[in-house]
């Protein structure tokens, strides 16, 4: 029998601390062993994978030769495909070949001239329209009733004894001057924000283009959201270019809806603005003109900081069109500058130089200047607003300083 006594309780510990350092030492071997399987098993796993993949290998290889070819040729064409995209430079794409500068009337516009017609280099992809035939757009619910109110608004000016300085013809960054998209004024109560925007917009119209609202000059804005030229081009010859409306300056904004949303390419929407100008010129032969650039357009970069204009930029305005069309748009204002400089009475206003910054990765949009893609925020159509104004003064004051001198010299020659 074991003794009593503290011997004892030493001997029973010493036993319990061998007792468990020979159970920790066969869970130690029992763990290595379990390892050593589930290694053993990975590996007669992954051999067989390997071994059962290059099986199957060898047999389509051996079977199906011409897949096997077809398939490798259809990565390396998308590789090639994908290196193509990233250094495409799609300033190359916007070309316009005709020169138009030296035009003199509207019969010198031909639509056998284009290249072609759709802004991908095709006469398919597009859904333009004869650039030199006007087209209603009656079928759109509300675009009738806002040419309608165009034209009551034609009615007052005409009506009046006022003497307008100018006319605005154009699309929605016309018509916005109103303060209204489509012939609708935005709900204050369903969408506050774009009410208050709006009639904001108009504030600022009215305090430069009406002597009632402050302004040194007088005009109105004939404006529908989403026209193009050929809608334009209806609309004065329904009733929105009357024989008594004879401002000293008419001013266009038209294009980005013909490039963007219908995908027309460079040369037709050169020709459906020129068109317009030469309708203008032959009614009107005595005002100037100005052709107001398309402005340009962009989505926001990811940082929110800009909107980027370089020609590899994936999000370039994309809210229409899949193209990128800021090239297009460079090219369209660049011929409509030099038909300018060719022509009498006739002026080009580049918006690029209000809405774009410079800096050493390229060009941008100022994002603090534009409400979306393509249209200005109010603090945007404030600074554009106040540089058409110095615009439209200096015609008119030059045209004036020319008929003086010109009616002194008659009275010179008069009485000698």
């Amino acid at each position: 029998m074991p003794s009593d006594g503290p011997d004892a309780d030493s001997d029973l510990v010493e036993l319990l601390d061998d007792v468990s350092k020979n159970l920790q030492e066969k869970r130690n071997d029992v763990s290595k062993v379990m390892k050593q399987k589930r290694s053993e098993r990975y590996q007669h796993f992954q051999t067989s994978c390997l071994s059962l993949t290059k099986g199957y290998l060898s047999l389509i290889f051996s079977n199906h030769k011409e897949a096997i070819f077809i398939l490798f040729s259809l990565v390396v064409l998308f590789g090639t495909g994908l290196f193509i995209l990233a250094n495409h430079d799609a300033y190359k794409g916007a070309v316009i070949k005709s020169d138009y500068s030296n035009i003199q009337s509207k019969y010198d516009l031909k639509v056998g001239e284009i290249e072609h017609w759709c802004l991908r280099g095709d006469d398919a992809s597009c859904t333009c329209g004869d650039p030199l035939n006007p087209l209603s757009r009656g079928e759109a619910h509300g675009w009738m009733k806002a040419h309608k109110m165009n034209l009551a608004m034609i009615k007052d000016a005409t009506d009046s004894d006022k003497k307008f300085d100018v006319v605005f013809l154009g699309d929605a960054l016309t018509e916005g001057w109103n303060g209204r998209y489509f012939g609708r004024f935005p709900d204050a109560e369903d969408n506050g924000e774009a009410h208050d925007d709006m009639k904001q917009i108009n504030k600022t119209f009215k305090s430069i283009f009406t002597k009632s609202g402050g302004g040194d000059l007088e005009g109105i804005a004939l404006g529908i959201a989403g026209d193009t030229a050929p809608n334009l081009l209806w609309r004065l010859l329904n009733g929105e270019m009357p024989e008594d409306l004879n401002p000293k300056v008419w001013w266009i904004n038209i294009g980005i809806f013909d490039l963007a949303r219908h995908e027309c390419s460079a040369q037709v929407v050169l020709l459906g603005i020129l068109r317009i100008v030469e309708e203008i010129r032959n009614k009107k032969p005595d005002a100037f003109i100005v052709i107001g650039g398309i402005l340009p357009a962009s989505t926001f970069n990811k940082k929110k900081r800009f909107q980027r204009l370089k020609n590899r930029d994936h999000g370039v305005f994309k809210s229409f069109s899949s193209q990128n069309v800021w090239p297009f748009i460079a090219i369209i204002n660049q011929a409509l500058q030099q038909y300018s400089k060719k022509q009498e009475l006739v002026k080009f206003f580049d918006p690029a130089d209000i809405f774009t910054l410079k800096s050493k990765e390229g060009l941008y949009i100022n994002n603090k200047l534009m409400m979306d893609p393509m249209l200005p925020s109010v603090r945007g159509r404030k600074v554009l607003a106040r540089k058409m104004g110095e615009k439209i003064s200096m015609l008119i004051k030059s045209k004036e300083a020319v008929n003086y001198v010109s009616n002194s010299s008659s009275s010179d020659e008069e009485n000698p």
